[in-house]
């Protein structure tokens, strides 16, 4: 009751502003919207200070014993007033009171309410580099009653600027600080340094710490390490002393502290001023690792210097061999100079020493960087995208294009590394070399192709509108097969990695194509390819996304490759990029248009081409649009490339002309086009397996589950059974009204083609195609 009394007295004295005693501050006296800092004078001699921010700004600073504190906050309640007591307000988990602490510290926080709360909680951080990190939670804080003065308290478990804050709002009004006790003893030793005789030292200086503040220092100096004939040095009272730099010595302090009746006494490590005579610098060597390099190989040049005290370097470059008037070389100050020799030619260098008594220059270091004489053309690109025949060892190169067009000049070039091309001249290639004397010159011959404008062909070998780069073209003994081959086992002279091959001009085949859709390439020659083979093609000099590899040769399908070209005549670049192996084809078909081939009953499935067509106008070509009890036909006059249709038209074979883009939206087509691996696997009824397929059944067309163990050819249309709601044995179709788009109702429907066969209205009489409406047709009942 008695220490409260008396804080309470303090308090009172601190209504007109703030002030602090011995390890206490008191935080009265802060102004509204004000930071402001406290100083308190500790008992064992230091000072402390206690930071209080009550502006509820965010992210401020408030500098406390030389250390900006970083204090986070977010918003925060303004400074409230009382009416006899200062105070700094502390809002709720916002850091607002901050101080320095040292570990042992006891730390007191005195604070009160105006209304009472219960077990609330006072939060620890430290500051550590300027994030905010919890140390301790102190809980089961309360107040019972208004205006009772509380306190807590905590021990300090780091060295650093401490921030408290609370989860209730508090009005802090003072902060007590207990150092810890501790011996006294030297915190900071005096440090050993070397120096030229004459020289200016460093102040030699001591920290002690503990005991009783505050202390006495007397510097002594001796004759050795050992503190041998300690002498005290008269006015070297003070806790540093700066020694003389005559002659080496030796020298340690005596720290008495301010305990009684007894004082404390310590003394500190000794410190050993060595000095000795000033030398002006001198080169002893300078070697370079290399006289003569490679453009673009590293050297060294390594100088060893001697002088006291020690020299500094600096490195300089010159463009005559002289060691005067060079040029600095940026950051070169070290003894060993590294050079990248980046730059061809006679290049000189030396280094200057320098310390307090003079500076010298080395002798002058010569380096010759030479080029490289490797100058060889590897790839030479055209402005069409043909790839160039290079023969290296006739000096040649070939390219062809398309005849009608302008001839092609270069777009980019491969070459030994650090040589140069010049292609100004479109009759030939120079390329020089680095050292710029090897200039071997290529000669460019460039012939236009006729392209191949028939409809398909079996290739013999003597067709002039195929060109090739280290390909071949082979027979059998007895002529049965013809086929132009790329070589993958054909040897890399520039022992260049495989895969480059094919962008080196090597191992390629092009054909030249008058306009069409498409190509077909085949391989037929007879032989097995174990493996596909990964294909690149371009069109035109544009690589295109497929196809991307040839299917491996089996006894029932050849390997093949299907290329669009756009109707245009095009140029066609075929390479592999097998590391082994070769690759070839036998014969190209020329693709101007596809068909669809329809039997005895009428109905047939298909899959549009790489390209959108338009479909023959005696053929009636629908898409599935929906699904219920029936399959909904939605009619169709043209599609989009690869879209599964479903086809009524008599027996024959219709055609898909091509066209540059369709009109029609197949978006939610229900059909999907089989791959050539669509296995039927139904069972019975209720377990129908996963595909539907187009047929018929009961003089009905429609979908049917696909028998078990059928596989469905590459091309035709099905339905996956996820499609359907129930496990049925057949889903007849439904047509989708022509004109008005709405379903004509009649379910389960025989389906003839209406546009083939003699048609009669509801009144007998005979109508043609253009009549729409309800028909008979073959005694049926059909809208049209």
């Amino acid at each position: 009751m008695k220490k409260l009394l008396t804080l309470l007295t303090l308090l009172v004295c601190a209504i007109t502003g703030a002030w602090a005693e011995d390890n206490v501050a008191y935080l009265g006296g802060v102004a509204q919207n004000a930071t402001q800092s406290f100083k308190m004078s500790m008992s064992d001699g230091t000072t402390r200070y206690v930071s209080v921010r009550s502006d509820g700004t965010d992210n401020s600073t408030i500098n406390q014993e030389g250390v900006d504190i970083s204090i986070p906050a977010s918003g925060g309640s303004k400074m409230k007033s009382t009416s006899n007591l200062g105070h700094a307000l502390v809002t709720g988990s916002k850091q607002y009171v901050a101080t320095r602490v040292n570990t042992g510290d006891v730390v007191q926080i005195y604070w009160y309410h105006t209304s009472s709360f219960s077990n609330k909680k006072m939060i620890v951080s430290y500051n550590n580099n300027g994030t905010n990190t919890k140390i301790t939670e102190i809980t089961g804080l309360t107040l019972s009653t208004s205006k009772v003065a509380k306190s807590t308290s905590w021990t300090a478990t780091v060295s650093d600027s401490v921030y408290f804050s609370f989860d209730n709002t508090l009005y802090v009004y003072a902060i007590k600080i207990t150092p810890v006790v501790t011996s006294l003893s030297i915190k900071t030793q005096p440090t050993s340094a070397t120096y030229v005789s004459g020289a200016t030292a460093t102040a030699l200086t001591v920290e002690a710490q503990g005991g009783t503040a505050p202390y006495t220092y007397q510097w002594y100096s001796c004759t050795d390490a050992e503190k041998t004939g300690a002498t005290a040095i008269s006015g070297a009272t003070s806790a540093s002393y700066t020694p003389p730099t005559a002659a080496t010595g030796y020298y340690y302090c005596k720290v008495t502290d301010s305990a009684t009746p007894t004082a404390a006494v310590v003394e500190s490590d000794v410190a050993t001023i060595t000095v000795s005579a000033a030398a002006a610098p001198a080169f002893t060597s300078v070697t370079p690792s290399e006289t003569s390099v490679q453009r673009g190989t590293a050297s060294t040049i390594e100088a060893v210097v001697t002088g006291n005290p020690a020299p500094t370097i600096q490195w300089y470059s010159n463009t005559t061999a002289s060691n005067e008037g060079g040029t600095v070389i940026e950051g070169a100050t070290a003894l060993t100079l590294n050079l990248a020799n980046t730059a061809i030619g006679t290049f000189y260098y030396y280094a200057v020493a320098t310390n307090s008594v003079s500076s010298v220059a080395s002798a002058v270091q010569t380096i010759t960087v030479t080029g490289s004489t490797a100058c060889k053309l590897y790839e030479a690109k055209y402005s069409n995208g043909f790839n160039a025949f290079i023969d290296e060892n006739a000096k040649t190169v070939t390219v062809y294009y398309l005849e009608g067009e302008a001839a092609p000049t270069v777009s980019s070039t491969d070459k030994s590394a650090d040589a140069t091309v010049n292609t100004a001249d479109a009759s030939q290639i120079v390329v020089t070399a680095e050292d710029e004397t090897t200039t071997p010159t290529y000669t460019v011959t460039r012939t236009a192709v006729t392209p191949y404008a028939g409809d398909g062909v079996q290739f013999d070998g003597t067709e002039t509108w195929v060109k090739t780069g280290n390909a071949y073209f082979i027979t059998n003994n007895d002529k049965t097969y013809y086929a132009w081959v790329i070589n993958r086992q054909l040897k890399n002279t520039e022992n260049r990695d495989d895969d480059a091959r094919v962008a080196l001009g090597k191992t390629r085949i092009y054909f030249f194509v008058d306009a069409a859709y498409g190509i077909k390439l085949t391989n037929d020659r007879g032989t097995a390819l174990n493996t596909a083979r990964n294909i690149k093609v371009y069109v035109n000099g544009e690589q295109q996304a497929s196809p991307t590899s040839m299917g491996a040769y089996n006894a029932e399908k050849n390997p093949s490759i299907t290329i669009t070209t756009g109707n245009v005549p095009a140029m066609i670049e075929i390479s592999s990029n097998q590391n082994s192996g070769d690759t070839g084809w036998g014969k190209i078909e020329i693709i101007n248009n596809k068909s669809i081939d329809v039997s005895a009953a009428k109905w047939a499935s298909v899959t549009t081409p790489g390209w959108a067509v338009d479909f023959d106008a005696n053929a009636d070509v629908y898409i599935a649009t929906a699904i219920d009890d029936n399959v909904k036909l939605t009619k169709i006059t043209d599609a989009p490339a690869n879209t599964p249709v479903v086809v009524n038209a008599p027996s024959g074979s219709y055609t898909m002309t091509p066209k540059a883009a369709a009109t029609t939206d197949v978006t939610g087509n229900k059909l999907k086009s089989s791959d050539g691996s669509v296995t039927g696997n139904y069972v019975s009824a209720g377990n129908v397996g996963d595909y539907y397929v187009l047929g018929m059944t009961g003089g009905q067309i429609g979908f049917a589950p696909l028998a078990s163990g059928v596989v469905l050819a590459a091309g035709k249309a099905y339905i996956p059974a996820t499609e359907f709601s129930s496990a049925k044995e057949f889903y007849p179709f439904v047509i989708d009204g022509e004109e008005s788009g709405e379903t004509d109702g009649i379910a389960a429907m025989e389906l003839q083609h209406t546009q083939h066969s003699a048609a009669y209205n509801l009144a007998g009489q005979k109508v043609d195609a253009s009549y729409k409406g309800i028909v008979i047709v073959n005694g049926k009942k059909v809208k049209r």
